[in-house]
């Protein structure tokens, strides 16, 4: 979560006459309890809230507040005012603007708002030329809020120009894979599952988890080499499982393989053979190990007997403890400098 936004929200509060009556949007990754104090400050508003993170949507709707998760919302003729809350990564705000723009044909203005720490300062330079309107309102909070108004035709095609495609080069094969921003290793293929890859070559398991899949990279490959491998993709973000739902169905795949939005809570009840992973350390700028411990309690119920769990984590975090808490057998299969790829089996 962006601590930052706290201050923009307060912002927001000070100038919330500025915003016209009828139905709000906000995107954005606001703290819940932020968002539910901006949901009473902007009444008699019917406010609508777009969260990007699955946990952040359970928040939200813990405190009955209108929300979901996606990356573009749900199209609305009624819908004139759209508030955004920059993003530390700048091509989010831009997707979201044009995702905004896209989904309500009657727009009339967005209020983009956020910390100074987040660009609000370069507003102007990146959206003058998709917008015929773009004031400064105020600053204070070491925040801003400018208001976007007219957008230009190349406002409506910038979401077109978001996603990002490379090609994956599997066993002399290739695949294009697609990307939103903000999904993890856009554009490329990074060393921890290059590896990770390399060590699934002797495995042809046929119920298969890809848990934090991102963009779906690991899935495609195994499917590659295992043809009837059935295959399940989890991931927190909501743009990663766009990403993953888009590339699944440009490989022919979505007959034996499906994208959930969601955690390893919400394949609780199901069955695998093999669970693969290259699991998030950070929440936020802060480095943790907390969710993967989470992930291996949870993993050693969702494998059959004999099932493997193959993660790849950096060299450096402290994963054999709690693997070996979870399971009986761990072994190092493949590592370099910086990356171990470990295999965990459940006993039969």
């Amino acid at each position: 979560m962006e601590p930052l936004h706290k201050q923009a929200t307060e912002l927001l509060f000070l100038e919330r006459d500025r915003i016209a009556d009828g139905p709000l949007v906000v995107l954005g990754d606001q703290d819940a309890d932020d968002a539910e104090q901006l949901h009473y400050e902007l009444d008699p508003h019917t406010v609508r809230f777009y969260v990007r993170y699955f946990s952040d949507l359970q928040n939200y709707r813990e405190r009955d507040l209108h929300a979901d998760a996606a990356w573009s919302p749900a199209k609305d003729p009624e819908v004139q005012t759209v508030v955004v809350f920059l993003s530390r990564e700048k091509d989010v705000t831009e997707l979201r603007v044009a995702a905004a723009v896209q989904a309500f044909p009657n727009l009339k203005e967005i209020f983009l708002v956020g910390h100074n720490k987040l660009g609000a300062k370069s507003i102007h330079k990146r959206f003058a030329k998709q917008f015929d309107e773009v004031d400064k309102i105020t600053s204070a909070r070491h925040s801003a809020l400018v208001r976007l108004a007219k957008p230009r035709p190349a406002a409506s095609t910038a979401i077109d120009e978001a996603w990002r495609t490379w090609t994956l080069r599997i066993d002399g094969k290739e695949q294009t894979i697609y990307d939103l921003p903000g999904v993890f290793s856009r554009g490329e293929l990074d060393r921890g599952s290059e590896l990770l890859i390399q060590a699934l070559g002797a495995n042809e398991q046929s119920r298969v988890l890809d848990l934090g899949a991102g963009s779906g990279v690991l899935s495609l490959a195994y499917a590659q080499r295992v043809p009837n491998a059935e295959l399940t993709l989890v991931d927190h973000d909501a743009m990663a499982v766009a990403s993953a739902q888009k590339n699944l169905e440009a490989a022919g795949l979505t007959a034996r393989a499906k994208a959930i939005f969601g955690d390893v809570e919400s394949v609780r009840g199901q069955r695998y053979d093999l669970v693969i992973s290259n699991p998030p350390f950070h929440a936020g700028s802060e480095m943790t190990t907390a969710t993967a411990e989470k992930w291996f309690k949870a993993i050693q119920g969702l494998l059959h007997r004999g099932g493997e769990l193959i993660l790849v984590a950096n060299q450096h975090l402290p994963y054999a403890t709690p693997l070996q808490e979870s399971f009986a057998d761990v072994q190092t299969i493949e590592e370099d400098s910086r990356y171990r790829v470990w295999r965990a089996r459940k006993p039969r």
